[in-house]
């Protein structure tokens, strides 16, 4: 199995994946369009940029999810995984899933997003707050 990059559509890194059926059975999209998308059949899948991991993706590093409360911005958790942080918190992961995603915008008042560190975590899910009161 090749490990495969997750990028937003403006290319930022989003997550390193084991493989393309580990992303797709957490996000919940076609594995097969993941991996078409990996090869540049299509240029895009689910809404991402998917690339192999090779020594041409220089800029990969390595993501947590991070759990924050929205009124005081506390972190509540770091995880490897959408599925970890379902697991410890005891909710479904499809739903840790939508508000990565941006799908949804919290689960009892937390944010879950994709970062390298707890103060980028709290600036994106500010950002995320800021734009939806537009």
């Amino acid at each position: 199995m090749k490990k495969i990059c997750q990028y937003t559509i403006d290319g930022d890194l989003v997550v390193v994946w084991d493989s393309a059926s580990q992303a797709s059975k957490i996000i919940g999209i076609s594995s097969s369009g993941i991996t078409k998308s990996c090869h540049g059949i299509l240029k895009t899948c689910g809404g991402y940029i998917w690339r192999h991991v090779d020594r041409n993706n220089v800029n990969v590093q390595e993501k947590f999810i991070y759990g924050v409360v929205v009124a005081g911005l506390d972190t509540l958790g770091k995880w490897r995984s959408i599925r970890a942080a379902a697991r410890d918190l005891g909710i479904d992961s499809s739903l840790v899933c939508k508000i990565v995603n941006m799908k949804r915008f919290a689960w009892d008042g937390v944010m879950f997003v994709w970062a390298e560190t707890a103060d980028e975590a709290k600036v994106i899910c500010i950002s995320r707050a800021v734009s939806r009161m537009k």
